[in-house]
């Protein structure tokens, strides 16, 4: 509930700094991978990831493949700090974990990158 909170006033506070005709619902998405990218990960919990949820984390661990998506979760963003080629390159890999790498997560930072080189941002 918390979250859903959280998320509906950082949406008003975005549309409302953003003229209607300007609005681009990828940039909320890049924006929260923006600021969670922006510094280490250390040991944050899995859902508070953007396509994480709690239903996919708890799945994790009752199958006991939490290890396994928090590896893979560093591989991800040390592959998508350094080099954009190997980043496309990871995302086509098969992984163990389709409900990790089909969700929001991906679609995410996908946007991000198209964002960040549209806008001159640096990448994390």
């Amino acid at each position: 509930m918390q979250h859903a909170l959280i998320f509906t006033n950082l949406f008003l506070n975005l549309f409302m700094s953003v003229s209607p005709s300007k609005f681009d619902p990828c940039n909320l998405r890049s924006n929260k991978f923006a600021r969670i990218l922006s510094k280490p990960l250390g040991d944050q919990i899995l859902h508070k990831i953007p396509g994480i949820g709690m239903h996919t984390s708890e799945k994790l661990q009752k199958t006991k493949r939490m290890t396994k998506a928090e590896d893979l979760l560093r591989e991800f963003t040390h592959t998508f700090r350094s080099d954009d080629e190997q980043f496309r390159l990871w995302l086509m890999k098969d992984y163990a974990l389709p409900e990790y790498r089909a969700t929001e997560c991906t679609i995410a930072l996908i946007d991000y990158i198209a964002q960040a080189k549209k806008n001159y941002w640096p990448l994390p």
